[in-house]
């Protein structure tokens, strides 16, 4: 998920233009090679195979940098046609493996191998591409790139011109130095990689994945927010976040945002009660889940899915498919002449069902007529139905009792079971004729993101309420349940029924800025279960202000130096009190007017910060003068807080 950057070297101009043309990095490292040693393979299978989406490759010949691109999964559907072997990278370095009595090595073996163990370096010997005295080699150890971005005049940047190592003998590099990858990509064709979101974004990545809860602090204008987004993207879908992931189907389902603010309480986070109207117009109460229950729903159902094979993930949809279309086509139109017939247990006649009602994708409703002429609404979760049929019905079909049917059944059981009955004298034949026809993918275990945008605007202990158990990371799953507020008004049925948790696949990320004078502190207690990482306001500057152009680099030094006498002990600020990238970003609307910005955007905030102070004038003048870049700062070398 954090993106690496690595070298690639190709010393041959025949293979360097092959990999030009083709979008891939390639290279020739194997074992029983008379010109490769097993210590030069084993470094280079150890490197490359750890080579992950989005990872960022340098292609170096002869000494200089010529292009740069994002490494791919491997481009699969050229390869359809050829003969595909999946094999390990590492049982290879361990044994020096032996494939089908061949050792492997480019010449001796003929297919597309790829590797269960590797997400992009794979292996095509399908094709000679070198003739020698050693024999013939297929050059077919590759990782696919998106594209090779180039210089327009395709002119190469000197490698030991940034201090890389000068006469390297491996194939692939990990860079360390990730500044100076940026400045070499940036020389080269002028773009712009920075090396703050790639070690910022990476640490708070690992941060979460090891912690499942984060909070990103730090002061006013920092991009605490977007950092927030870029990391669930990241997370999501292994791409930087802009606009357009906000319309990907995948982010909506795993990624949720809300932010917090002193009106906003339990009810609307966990659950409560809201007003609802039937179809009568009549008006009550009815329990709903709050954002943040209704999001461990889903998460919770992607992670039993995943745990299911995919034979029954099948059968549970093509039930679910005949299920929806009997009510449609056998209940509602019977509803229209005046009710849908139904046999109790016993198989008597009972009252017939006058209504339905399919709510989400999860509920189903229905009322009946009783005798006495008197209507009785009952809920049922759908998925529980669908067990239901599975375990009870099918399975129990003659001696089916009301306490079986009650384990997976909400209340009147025997309508329930009239109900399930008949779909089962009318579908069942269909549903087992087309259960082996297999028309869904396997689930994968996915991680969901819930965003908390200024997290401590809100009284938190009230929002949490029992969940400030849960959301430890340590009592994630079945272990952490716990009885929500209004859980006596649960159906049964409902996956919450026995108590509510948080699913181990659910983050939780929340921003806060500890200067606002207007919020709730969090107590220690919260605060102790969640991870805490500091932006500060120089982490964000280079992404922030990056299309200023011009701009640039006279807002970065002003910025900067604003900031440095804002930590100075002198101005009794701190670091917590230091001005963010977003408010310099707005010079780009004034069209560099700097002291339009002083007076619209900045003069105020820092007036607000030294309101108070008896000095409060001085305090302003040494500020706006650090803006205006003048001689007369306060000296900070010896008064650094």
């Amino acid at each position: 998920m954090a993106r690496n950057f690595y070298r690639f070297i190709i010393r041959l101009d025949k293979i360097y233009k092959k990999a030009i043309e083709h979008n891939m990095a390639i290279m020739q490292s194997e074992y029983f090679s008379i010109i490769n040693t097993p210590q030069f393979v084993e470094i280079n299978l150890n490197t490359i195979k750890e080579v992950k989406e989005n990872d960022i490759i340098l292609l170096e010949k002869n000494g200089n940098i010529y292009a740069w691109g994002y490494a791919i999964k491997p481009r699969k559907d050229k390869h359809k046609s050829d003969k595909i072997e999946y094999l390990n990278v590492n049982e290879m370095i361990n044994n020096i493996l032996d494939t089908h009595g061949v050792k492997y090595i480019s010449g001796k073996y003929n297919g597309i191998i790829y590797f269960n163990d590797c997400e992009c370096f794979y292996n095509n010997l399908t094709e000679i591409l070198e003739k020698n005295r050693y024999g013939g080699k297929c050059w077919g150890q590759r990782v696919d790139i998106d594209k090779w971005r180039q210089h327009s005049e395709n002119k190469g940047i000197l490698s030991k011109k940034f201090d890389l190592e000068e006469n390297p003998s491996n194939d692939i590099y990990k860079i360390q130095n990730i500044k100076t990858a940026c400045k070499i990509i940036e020389e080269l064709t002028g773009d712009i990689v920075s090396e703050y979101d790639n070690l910022l974004l990476g640490e708070c990545i690992e941060l979460l994945m090891q912690n499942r809860n984060l909070i990103l602090t730090g002061a006013p204008g920092t991009g605490k927010t977007y950092l927030a987004k870029n990391i669930a993207s990241q997370i999501i879908l292994n791409k930087d976040y802009d606009e357009s992931v906000e319309n990907d189907i995948n982010f909506k389902e795993q990624c949720a945002f809300v932010q917090f603010h002193p009106s906003y309480d339990y009810t609307d986070f966990v659950e409560g009660l809201r007003p609802m109207q039937d179809e009568n117009g009549n008006i009550g109460f009815e329990r709903k889940d709050g954002v943040f229950k209704e999001f461990c729903r889903k998460a919770l159902k992607n992670l039993k899915d995943s745990e299911k094979d995919i034979a029954t993930l099948n059968y549970d949809e093509i039930i679910k498919k005949y299920f929806l279309e009997f009510i449609e086509n056998d209940i509602q139109s019977s509803i229209e002449k005046g009710g849908y017939g139904i046999k109790g247990l016993k198989g008597e006649e009972i009252s017939p069902v006058v209504y339905v009602e399919l709510k989400g994708n999860d509920r189903f409703n229905y009322k009946i007529n009783s005798k006495q002429n008197n209507q009785y609404t009952n809920r049922e979760n759908l998925n529980s139905l669908i067990e239901c049929y599975k375990n009870i019905i099918i399975k129990n079909y003659d001696k089916i009792t009301h306490k079986m049917l009650s384990e997976y059944t909400s209340g009147y059981t025997s309508s329930t079971y009239g109900i399930l009955k008949a779909f089962y004298d009318n579908y069942n034949e269909k549903i087992e004729q087309e259960k082996n026809n297999i028309t869904v993918q396997e689930v994968e275990k996915r991680d969901f993101v819930f965003i908390i945008d200024e997290i401590n605007r809100g009284e938190i202990s009230k929002i949490f309420g029992e969940l400030f158990f849960s959301v430890d990371s340590g009592y994630r799953g079945e272990k952490g349940k716990v009885q929500t507020q209004y859980a006596n008004l649960i159906e049964d049925g409902d996956e919450f029924k026995d108590g509510f948790y948080i699913p181990e696949n659910v983050y939780i990320i929340g921003t806060m800025n500890d200067i606002d004078r207007s919020v709730e502190s969090m107590d220690f207690a919260m605060r102790r279960r969640f991870a805490w990482k500091e932006i500060k306001a120089e982490d964000t500057q280079e992404t922030i202000l990056n299309d200023l152009g011009d701009l640039k680099d006279e807002t970065i030094k002003r910025m900067n130096n604003l900031n440095k006498v804002i930590r100075n002990k002198e101005t009794n600020l701190s670091e917590a009190y230091c001005i963010g990238a977003a408010y310099f970003k707005k010079i780009k609307d004034y069209e560099g007017d700097f002291n339009k910005l002083w007076e619209n955007h900045l003069k105020g905030l820092l007036f607000e910060y030294t309101r108070g102070m008896q000095n409060q004038a001085t305090i302003l003048k040494e500020l706006k003068n650090a803006y205006d870049l003048k001689d007369n700062l306060i000296n900070d070398n010896s008064n650094q807080n």
